[in-house]
């Protein structure tokens, strides 16, 4: 039996199996490297069922560009730079990448879907609070 390691831009794209008869998927990434790596947009074209040569997808720029186009089915869209600590779902994600993914052993992506949604179900659900803002320093937008 392998074992299955996900990260944290692998475990996005699985939502797609359970949204596939959606006419659009749309994920709202930071510009962290993960997000726009090749072998992303690579897996972006596959489950969109386009063909794309990866000579287009040299350069960052060419791959976010790919990443955010409108036509088709996977839609991404980037949050500023250095501003991935406005998106909340980050910090939901981090938290549950260090008590579940870190480190873990998984003998497939069902047994990976099972432990994340128990995870869900009997932790996070059971002691869920909101996310307490602590940031005290400067304002950084007028």
């Amino acid at each position: 039996m392998g074992v299955v390691r996900v990260g944290h831009a692998a475990l996005r794209l699985l939502i797609y199996e359970e949204n596939k008869t959606c006419d659009e998927i749309h994920f709202i990434a930071d510009n962290y490297g993960t997000h726009i790596h090749l072998n992303t947009c690579l897996l972006v074209a596959e489950l969109c069922k386009i063909k794309i040569d990866e000579k287009n997808l040299k350069t960052k720029q060419q791959r976010v560009e790919f990443l955010k186009q409108k036509n088709k089915k996977i839609i991404f869209h980037f949050l500023p730079t250095h501003a991935s600590w406005l998106n909340q779902i980050e910090v939901w994600f981090s938290i549950m990448q260090g008590k579940i993914i870190k480190r873990g052993n998984f003998s497939s992506v069902k047994d990976l879907e099972k432990k994340i949604k128990n995870y869900i179900e009997k932790d996070w659900n059971l002691n869920a609070h909101p996310f307490r803002w602590t940031y005290k320093g400067k304002v950084c937008c007028a």
